[in-house]
């Protein structure tokens, strides 16, 4: 029975990801999921306890979905790949850079800190389903998770856990002592854990500072953002 209701929030988990990739031509697409907000319109104004970064996301469509199973609603960029890897919807730059959301509805968190970790762990599990040869599966995945220092942060009315830091990892692709970059936050919905979430997928070995520097800010300003775009709703 369990195996089934996985299966069945997954299907409906993927019908959700795709309100984020429909048409863009139209700057408005209705789904029972979302409404893509027209390119350019003005942002919502949200509350934010701590300051992110201010960006007017003039070139990026953005679009919204519920998470089946959860009171979620993300927002998304349309404008880059969809793909969805367990509780992780990633967006995706030519392998090279991925914006993401994550809701794990089947591991539960009575903490922050727990939610932190759980959402940490999941996000890392479900990007190595793209990027298998960066670290090994579980493992890896928990050691890196846990050697993350964050820092405590309410950014939409949200308690969250914000990082913006190099992540070491554990693998022999490319060298022994490669690294990438993450940026974004964890938190707890209920007691789901939940992540926005931004990484630089080609490490920083095979790029010059500029790119880097780029890829940086532009991961910085998208998961602001999409943080300040989560909406927790009401639960019938």
């Amino acid at each position: 029975m369990k195996k089934m209701i996985t299966v069945v929030v997954m299907i409906a988990m993927l019908t959700a990801l795709s309100a984020c990739s429909q048409d863009q031509g139209s700057g408005v697409s209705d789904s029972a999921s979302g409404t893509l907000a027209a390119q350019g319109e003005e942002a919502q104004s949200s509350t934010t306890n701590e300051s992110t970064t201010d960006t007017e996301e003039t070139d990026t469509l953005w679009g919204q979905y519920d998470v089946p199973g959860t009171p979620v609603r993300f927002t998304c960029p349309t404008d880059w790949v969809p793909s969805n890897q367990g509780t992780t919807d990633l967006f995706i730059v030519f392998y090279e850079k991925a914006v993401s959301n994550t809701a794990n509805p089947f591991e539960k968190a009575n903490t922050l800190e727990e939610a932190n970790e759980i959402a940490l762990k999941t996000f890392l599990i479900d990007v190595h389903s793209n990027f298998a040869s960066y670290y090994d599966q579980y493992e890896d995945a928990v050691e890196m998770a846990k050697s993350l220092k964050g820092e405590k942060k309410t950014v939409n009315g949200i308690e969250t856990i914000y990082y913006d830091t190099k992540l070491k990892l554990k693998t022999e692709y490319k060298n022994t002592d490669n690294e990438t970059y993450i940026t974004g936050y964890t938190f707890l919905v209920n007691d789901i854990p939940c992540a926005v979430l931004g990484m630089d997928l080609d490490g920083t070995d095979t790029k010059d500072a500029d790119w880097k520097e780029a890829t940086a800010k532009e991961l910085r300003e998208r998961v602001d953002y999409m943080m300040n775009h989560v909406e927790i709703l009401e639960e019938e």
